[in-house]
């Protein structure tokens, strides 16, 4: 089960009484089998979402202990696993996250391997460690500037379930950013979010490519 939450209750009435597409057969199977483990498909994680989304705000139905679990359920099954990735900006696909041996990390041809490290699946919680330089990666508290540091530093990933990520101190709406330029090596910076009505607005957005050994 997922980490102790109480979603076979919530799991058996979804599938009683769901109105909403997919919800039964996604959302029963989606919790029985839930773990750290688990892989699932991006088209069936799509409508898990979707149906997860409209039990969550349509069902009149929907009781608060109900939509209460099934926020954390999103939360979890958007979650990225503990693991090494490859880290790669939306926008500027074909820059990945570098760290140099000053400790700036900036968008780079040449990706490095990064660990992630799960803290909490629930609030989307995790740290980074660049493997090459073998640091930690942070926010910086006095700059905003992403850096390497001895000391781990606990980031938020959010994500509206299709696969692109937004990485920033938790509950804050200062996130990595990356300003493209001419240069090969740009840093990766925080900013606001900007929101779609920005032309670049997707340079806020990473994608995980997870490593296998």
């Amino acid at each position: 089960m997922a980490r102790g939450l109480q979603l076979e209750p919530f799991a058996n009435r979804v599938t009683e009484r769901g109105h909403a597409a997919n919800a039964p057969f996604h959302l029963k199977q989606r919790v029985m089998t839930a773990s750290m483990e688990d892989v699932i498909t991006s088209d069936r994680l799509s409508a898990l979402i979707r149906a997860l989304t409209l039990w969550r705000w349509w069902g009149p139905w929907g009781k608060k202990g109900d939509q209460e679990s099934c926020t954390q359920l999103l939360a979890y099954i958007t979650m990225l696993h503990s693991g090494d990735y490859k880290i790669q900006n939306f926008l500027h696909n074909t820059s990945f996250v570098h760290m140099k041996e000053d400790n700036t990390v900036v968008g780079f041809d040449e990706a490095d391997v990064v660990e992630l490290v799960v803290k909490d699946a629930v609030l989307g919680l995790a740290t980074l460690f660049d493997k090459l330089r073998e640091k930690y990666i942070e926010i910086d508290r006095k700059t905003g500037h992403v850096m390497g540091s001895v000391e781990p530093q606990i980031l938020q990933f959010s994500t509206e379930g299709d696969g692109k990520y937004t990485i920033h101190k938790k509950d804050i709406n200062e996130v990595w950013v990356l300003n493209k330029d001419k240069a090969r090596w740009t840093p990766i910076v925080t900013a606001p979010a900007p929101p779609p009505s920005v032309h670049d607005f997707e340079k806020k957005y990473w994608l995980f490519i997870r490593m296998f050994e």
